[in-house]
């Protein structure tokens, strides 16, 4: 079926171009099935691969060393990820020899669990039935309305108090993900409970830490090299707790859940699941991404209070190019709230002059009535012109009678000051 209409569009194929004859190979095949698939250079599949990405039902990426490695699908494979996908990893080399290839963030996205092998031959045609049946039922659970989505009341989450704040970015995308747990401890209790009472509210971040690494640090050094593994506990300290050198239990089951659940590794898995979402969020937004442009411009359609959360975190990475990026992204999801607003505010502050020229935009597509004598400051103060002018574009946008006054007297005034240097 042709794939020049994005709008009811089945599959992404995802390659490198070494692999593109095992690609044609499932676009023909997919396509005989009467489904309605993208693939980069194929002829009548018109688009953007962002903006396919995010249309698509279900993404299918080929995995090999050379789309697993530097220049290859990563970013994609990211976009996917964040903007919810199911995810079909189809392998062309057995794990053994993939797993040499795959960087940290795709190990943490891509769980070999969930992973198709086409090795050879052979595999084209004895593997692809099984690969049309779970696509065939993942769509139709799409189109039935089983797939279940993410929180719809973004504005609502993220209004929450400080130490409810994080819960947003624990709504994870894994609705659609088959069970891919390897590892499970020998015990009904929750990990919170079986090591340190379930009576106890509070340890301290040092005995917290040191018990995880205790209990998880054989598991893990099966998959993540020692300095991953420290990044990963900098995660949950940082991210979930706060910096807190004190956790409390309510801390811990606002990530984890209730430690009654009757699930032991629950805070193992769900940190995991964050990390997921975390490194796929840079992957996407990063300076080197080739779907960047298009998941800007296209986060209204698939805006989450996860997403949104992510985006947060990202406005105080210490790269300014990630500022500027996740500021100008959060603008264009549409959500405002005061938290929200109040941080882009301080950015208005920021050293970099990109992260306070996107700071202006941002505020401009929240049409935020508080940012206006804000904006008009700077406009006033602003030494870069650049960031100056981004201030009269966001009042403009924000199009009220107080921005709308406001523009005109700046008008004026630089209408005034350009006769009078002209007059000289």
């Amino acid at each position: 079926m042709a794939c020049d209409d994005m709008d009811n569009l089945d599959m992404y194929i995802s390659y490198h171009d070494n692999d593109k004859e095992l690609m044609l190979y499932l676009f023909d095949r997919l396509e005989k099935n009467d489904m309605k698939v993208w693939a980069r250079d194929k002829e009548n599949c018109e688009g953007s691969k962002g903006t396919a990405i995010i249309n698509a039902k279900i993404f299918l990426v080929i995995m090999s060393p050379a789309s697993m490695g530097q220049g290859g699908c990563s970013d994609e494979v990211s976009l996917a990820y964040i903007s919810d996908k199911p995810i079909f990893p189809v392998a062309t080399k057995e794990y053994d020899e993939m797993k040499t290839s795959l960087n940290f963030s795709m190990k943490l996205i891509l769980s070999k669990i969930n992973w198709v092998f086409f090795t050879s031959e052979k595999d084209y045609k004895t593997t692809f039935p099984s690969v049309l049946s779970s696509v065939t039922e993942t769509i139709a659970n799409i189109e039935e309305g089983t797939h279940v989505g993410t929180a719809d009341s973004i504005n609502d989450e993220l209004e929450k108090p400080e130490e409810e704040i994080t819960k947003a970015s624990f709504r994870i995308f894994s609705k659609w993900r088959r069970n891919t747990r390897k590892y499970q401890r020998k015990t009904e209790k929750d990990f919170w409970d079986s090591q340190f009472g379930s009576k106890k509210s509070e340890v301290s971040w040092i005995e917290f830490r040191k018990t995880f690494l205790a209990v998880y640090d054989k598991f893990l050094k099966k998959k993540f090299t020692e300095d991953r593994i420290s990044w990963l506990v900098n995660v949950a300290y940082g991210d979930i707790f706060r910096l807190n050198h004190q956790i409390t239990k309510k801390m811990y089951e606002n990530f984890a859940g209730k430690t009654t659940d009757s699930d032991p590794d629950s805070f193992y898995y769900k940190l995991l699941e964050y990390a997921r979402g975390k490194i796929a969020m840079r992957g996407v937004f990063n300076m080197d991404s080739t779907v960047r442009l298009d998941a800007v411009q296209s986060l209204g359609c698939f805006k989450n209070a996860t997403v949104v959360a992510s985006l947060i975190d990202l406005l105080n990475d210490k790269d300014p190019n990630m500022r500027a990026i996740a500021a100008i992204a959060i603008g264009k999801t549409g959500v405002k709230n005061q938290r929200i607003v109040g941080r882009m505010l301080k950015m208005l502050q920021d050293d970099d002059r990109l992260v306070r020229e996107a700071a202006c935009i941002s505020l401009g597509h929240m049409q935020s009535e508080i940012a206006v004598p804000y904006l008009v400051s700077v406009w006033r103060k602003e030494i870069i012109s650049h960031v100056r002018n981004a201030a009269e574009v966001a009042l403009g946008l924000i199009n009220s009678d107080q921005s709308r006054e406001a523009l005109r007297v700046v008008q004026v005034l630089s209408q005034e000051m350009k006769d009078l240097k002209d007059s000289d």
